[in-house]
């Protein structure tokens, strides 16, 4: 890459600034020693080779002209141009970081497991996993996350942000990522299928909940009562019942829920309908509308006379 001078300007008074910032950049974010050795270690030989060939393709990026700083003509700043994607950079450091999600290099090892970061933030995070560290607190319920972003994310359940609008139907949503699940009902899109039964989803996950299903697996077990459950969050969401945490409280009238919400009557989200008169659930025989799609389907039994089970083995109609 060749420095963009201004033809009327000498070079070496030009670019003064940048042997400054070059010299005082590269102090920031030095390299993690011993990263060779803690590899080595880590990985047999075969994966040694390839981080070995790795490792020098990575020298040679950090040691080509892909590294020099170059000179704007009309602000006569330097700056760092990643030739891959076009990027431009102020900070030599934050440039090499950037450059790592071209070439792959992830030089920061955690020395419990292996997993391998191409940011040393991200290592810091992740080790937590294995202390248990729980670092980032609410300061409104107490609740303690590892991870500053999902501390982040938590908070918009007492402030109710929801920033993210449905440019078709309108609705709210917390998280970027949920938005982009939503939109999904309203394109039809159900790419994850399952090989087992054929069903199609429209999220990743959803497909690895379901499998569960046909393989029996209910990995999350609860140590109070030992129930098992497929899902994660069904765990989590149960464990609740016997700590009695309620982290979602009613603005209105400060009834406060385990659930934030899905298809059952007992959430905050429901509970909200009661205070705004929604009832979005229809009957379709009937036309008599409710709050949440569980107490449809109740309902729709008066219509379907389908019976009740009970554990004494009688049948309610």
């Amino acid at each position: 890459m060749s420095f963009c001078v201004p033809a009327e300007l000498p070079q070496q008074h030009v670019c003064k600034e940048e042997e400054e910032r070059s010299s005082s950049v590269d102090q920031e974010e030095p390299e993690p020693p011993q990263i060779k050795e803690e590899q080595e270690e880590l990985c047999s030989s075969q994966e040694g080779e390839q981080l070995h060939k790795r490792k020098h393709h990575t020298d040679d990026v950090h040691n080509s002209t892909m590294l020099k700083p170059h000179c704007n003509a009309d602000t006569g700043k330097t700056s760092f141009k990643c030739d891959t994607c076009g990027t431009d950079f102020r900070l030599k450091s934050k440039f090499q970081t950037h450059l790592r999600t071209h070439t792959g290099e992830k030089p920061y090892i955690c020395k419990t497991c292996g997993k391998a970061f191409s940011h040393r933030s991200n290592l810091s995070e992740h080790v937590s996993v294995h202390t248990g560290d729980k670092p980032y607190a609410c300061t409104t319920c107490g609740k303690a996350f590892r991870h500053r972003k999902n501390l982040s994310d938590h908070k918009k359940i007492h402030t109710g942000e929801k920033p993210h609008v449905c440019t078709t139907c309108g609705k709210a949503f917390r998280h970027s990522r949920t938005l982009s699940d939503h939109k999904k009902i309203h394109t039809g899109e159900k790419s994850h299928v399952c090989t087992t039964c054929g069903k199609a989803f429209r999220h990743s996950r959803t497909l690895t909940d379901h499998k569960k299903i046909h393989t029996g697996e209910k990995p999350y077990v609860c140590t109070t009562c030992g129930k098992a459950f497929r899902q994660h969050h069904a765990w989590s969401e149960h464990i609740k019942i016997h700590t009695g945490e309620k982290p979602y409280a009613c603005t209105t009238c400060g009834k406060a829920f385990i659930k934030s919400s899905n298809l059952h009557s007992r959430t905050l989200s429901n509970h909200m309908k009661i205070h705004t008169g929604e009832k979005p659930y229809p009957c379709t025989t009937c036309g008599k509308h409710f709050r949440a799609r569980q107490q449809l389907s109740g309902h729709m039994r008066v219509h379907t006379k389908a019976c009740l089970p009970c554990l004494c083995q009688l049948f309610f109609y």
